[in-house]
């Protein structure tokens, strides 16, 4: 007798495969430093591009010190920064 598939599983593949889609296209962080003479926070992406900019034009970073974004970090699978 055939077992029948659990739609839930069947679900479940399709999430799976979606994000591994994401995380094959995304533009996710590899890297990221912050320059104190400059102000700046790069990222490097996966794909090989990089992205900077000053760090006092992120509402959130304002206030910051140095000594604080020198600790920025790749969070998760780099699709987030802390």
């Amino acid at each position: 007798m055939a077992r029948k598939t659990d739609p839930r599983e069947d679900e479940l593949a399709a999430a799976e495969a979606r994000g591994e889609a994401l995380l094959e296209g995304a533009p996710r962080a590899s890297a990221v430093r912050y320059d104190a003479p400059t102000g700046r926070v790069t990222i490097d992406l996966a794909n090989g591009c990089a992205y900077s900019f000053p760090a006092r034009l992120v509402e959130d970073l304002q206030g910051a010190t140095d000594t604080q974004l020198a600790a920025i970090a790749i969070d998760g699978w780099g699709l987030n920064l802390h």
